[in-house]
């Protein structure tokens, strides 16, 4: 989960550079689901490169998933500012409560995304690592709020889920101004439809106008023409 402070919405159009080379920012590759750690199996290549990269980039956490590693193992950084190395976590969420939490990714540079999450979850891991002394934590840790939200985030992307995967909420706030930009929007289609329309008429009137013209002109040559054949007649008639 990417650190993010809420100076402003970011463009969805907008796709700067990842902050690392090895971050992974193809989402075909990010929804597959990861696989869990083998009990025979080291975590010791995982849980380094997770640490070597996590400290060159700003973030909140990391996912295996994210530097080309589809295990099932983050880091994350939760309880005042402690670093934890999570190997084969599970999640549970310690009641209904859920709110509004705004995110980036380090996946998916330049997106900003209001989910809703749950406010208490408590995490239990085959392992859990003290990221600096790579000692190992007692599990389970119960988080709440921002340290939920990261580790709900982190979870999303052992399972294949990305921010963007999630309903998109807004506060009372941002509601308005999604509103009022609909708002603005419409009336701007309206606008080009009106003219549109406007434009579409005042070529058929003109249509209009030349057809009758073009009448008026046939009518006046099928007279002449009758006039022309009635004095042929009279001249016939006379000789």
């Amino acid at each position: 989960m990417k650190k993010f402070q809420p100076t402003g919405s970011a463009s969805l159009h907008l796709v700067p550079k990842p902050q690392h080379p090895s971050i992974v920012i193809d989402p075909l590759s990010l929804r597959q689901p990861s696989d869990s750690i083998a009990q025979d199996e080291s975590d010791i290549k995982i849980v380094w490169q997770l640490n070597q990269i996590f400290n060159q980039v700003s973030a909140l956490g990391l996912a295996a998933m994210q530097i080309g590693i589809r295990k099932r193992a983050f880091i994350a950084q939760l309880l005042e500012n402690k670093r934890y190395i999570f190997i084969n976590p599970s999640i549970s969420f310690d009641n209904d409560t859920m709110t509004i939490s705004t995110e980036g990714c380090l996946s998916l540079p330049g997106i900003i995304r209001s989910i809703e999450r749950y406010r208490q979850v408590t995490i239990e891991a085959e392992t859990i690592y003290d990221a600096a002394s790579l000692s190992e934590v007692e599990s389970p840790l119960h988080l709440e709020d921002l340290d939920a939200f990261v580790v709900q985030h982190e979870m999303d992307h052992l399972n294949g889920r990305l921010i963007i995967d999630h309903k998109e909420m807004f506060t009372e706030k941002q509601e308005k101004k999604r509103k009022k930009r609909e708002q603005i929007k419409r009336a701007r289609h309206q606008r080009k439809i009106a003219k549109k329309n406007k434009s579409q008429n005042q070529i058929s009137a003109k249509r209009l106008k030349t057809l009758k013209k073009e009448a008026q002109k046939a009518k006046k040559r099928i007279q002449k023409s009758a006039e022309i054949q009635e004095r042929f007649k009279m001249e016939m008639e006379n000789c």
